[in-house]
């Protein structure tokens, strides 16, 4: 069957294969444990019961321990070792074929047999709480002892620090990069770190649920920090960490699910969940494919964004602290427009731009180089490099936006 699987999975008709097995999978492993089930002796298990038990905890803990050495042998970090032995500290079911033939072959008991084969049952019933517990554990293991190398601060300067280089943490560097911006990058695969740092990446081998990894790389003068984990508990436990010890930091979190997203928002995090963004994304191409107006997609988009409570994105209106606005207006939303060589408004003044008659925005503040410009003139005239301040409604915005670029 193995043999037949493999062959057939490189064929065209893997798929129709699959889904015509998949039903059957239920009833199989229904079968397999109903005939354990059947192997056992009630009464010697009823005799037996704290035997069996303590053999059933005895296997668990030599085959954590057995499974976390063999991990913590390849540098893993503390962590990671505790997760992943706890999730194969169970009997696997290849232990009652080998136990079947060990009895036929003499080798076993028929009465060793039977406090074996319950034992090795019960060490399955606990499995899911184990691998529920796993992560807390593994978390609790960290806040003893840090694993795992930490990079030197004092080398990043102000560096926005990015966990996690798959595609998410590969997109953020590169842009990163192109816009000179310093960045420090941590990463749990020793083969993705040796690579990156042939390539030239400020990348460290380091364990991101460690406070003391965290510290070590400038999290308390980091501009932000983004996380782009595949472990949903990993990052919730960063972004508590992060919360704990460098509040004013933003802390950024790619997750998949909204329901994982309402968790790191709870924890201080702006989480963005894939499944919700993919889908807005999917909604935004079909309605242009239908030739929607594209002001109109996105301020519809923007809406079910306000439904499900999810903040705007950033291309739309990002929320912006302005030390030099006014304390009242710190707290109201306000869009960044920078404006690039060749924008209709490159070179025209704000009179000329007359941006509030024509949009409802209004412009609060500008930002020249290092000097921020309060109340800006009407006379002043916009240059490339320029950032504007807009505060409007988010409809407002979008036609600013195209106002500035195109006229």
């Amino acid at each position: 069957a193995f043999l037949a699987g493999l062959v057939l999975a490189g064929s065209e008709f893997s798929h129709q294969a699959h889904a015509e097995v998949r039903p059957m999978r239920d009833l199989l492993t229904s079968l397999f444990f109903v005939s354990i089930g059947m192997l056992m002796d009630v009464s010697v298990v009823v005799q037996n019961l704290p035997l069996i038990l303590g053999i059933a905890l005895l296997a668990i803990v030599i085959k954590a321990l057995a499974a976390g050495s063999a991990i913590a042998a390849t540098g893993a970090p503390l962590r990671v070792c505790a997760v992943s032995a706890l999730y194969l500290a169970q009997v696997g079911e290849f232990s009652f074929v080998l136990g079947r033939d060990a009895l036929a072959l003499g080798v076993l008991e028929a009465s060793t047999w039977q406090i074996l084969l319950p034992a090795s049952i019960a060490t399955m019933l606990v499995a899911p709480m184990l691998v529920a517990t796993a992560p807390r554990i593994g978390d609790w293991l960290v806040g003893i002892k840090t694993v795992g190398d930490a990079p030197d601060a004092a080398t990043t300067g102000r560096p926005v620090i990015v966990l996690g280089f798959g595609i998410g943490g590969q997109l953020v560097a590169n842009a990163l990069r192109s816009f000179e911006k310093p960045y420090q990058i941590l990463d749990l695969n020793g083969a993705t770190v040796r690579d990156a740092k042939a390539a030239g990446e400020p990348i460290v081998y380091g364990d991101a649920t460690s406070p003391d990894t965290l510290t070590a790389a400038g999290l308390q003068h980091a501009r932000a920090l983004v996380v782009v984990l595949s472990d949903p508990d990993a990052a919730l436990r960063v972004a508590q960490t992060a919360n704990r010890l460098a509040p004013s930091v933003p802390v950024i979190v790619r997750t998949r699910y909204r329901r994982e997203a309402a968790r790191l928002q709870e924890a201080g995090a702006i989480a963005v969940a894939e499944e919700l963004e993919a889908s807005l994304e999917v909604l935004a191409i079909l309605l242009t494919q239908l030739d929607m107006p594209g002001n109109v997609v996105q301020t519809l988009v923007e809406d079910y964004r306000k439904r499900e409570s999810v903040p705007p994105r950033f291309r739309t209106a990002p929320t912006v602290s302005l030390d030099a606005l006014a304390p009242e207006l710190l707290s109201s939303p306000v869009a960044t427009h920078l404006i690039q060589p060749g924008d209709w408004a490159d070179g025209r003044s704000l009179r000329d731009l007359n941006l509030h008659a024509a949009t409802g925005t209004s412009v609060l503040a500008l930002r020249r180089q290092d000097q921020y410009i309060t109340s800006p003139a009407a006379t002043l005239q916009l240059a490339p490099e320029d950032t504007l301040y807009l505060i409007g409604d988010e409809t407002s915005v979008i036609a600013a936006r195209t106002l500035l670029t195109t006229g």
